[in-house]
């Protein structure tokens, strides 16, 4: 399912969504006065298209190992 919905920056395909958020995340990272960031969505809604499953609760694959891996490698790095 393409990403299209603005204002975010548009994805053709869940990889280009989960480089996205690992641009995203690794951002707010670098930022020292940044305590956290969430996802709004977990479920997708063809309205605002942004969810981590599909409108049948499936998870979107490529975007949900970016956003695992992004956030194991960015703990580890903010953590120690």
């Amino acid at each position: 399912m393409p990403h299209v919905h603005e204002p975010r920056a548009s994805a053709r395909d869940q990889r280009e969504r989960g480089a996205g958020y690992t641009a995203f995340a690794e951002a707010f990272a670098a930022r020292p006065w940044c305590l956290g960031r969430h996802w709004c969505s977990w479920l997708e809604n063809p309205q605002r298209g942004f969810g981590l499953k599909d409108p049948w609760d499936e998870p979107y694959r490529d975007l949900t190992v970016a956003v695992t891996e992004t956030n194991r490698r960015l703990r580890a790095l903010v953590c120690g």
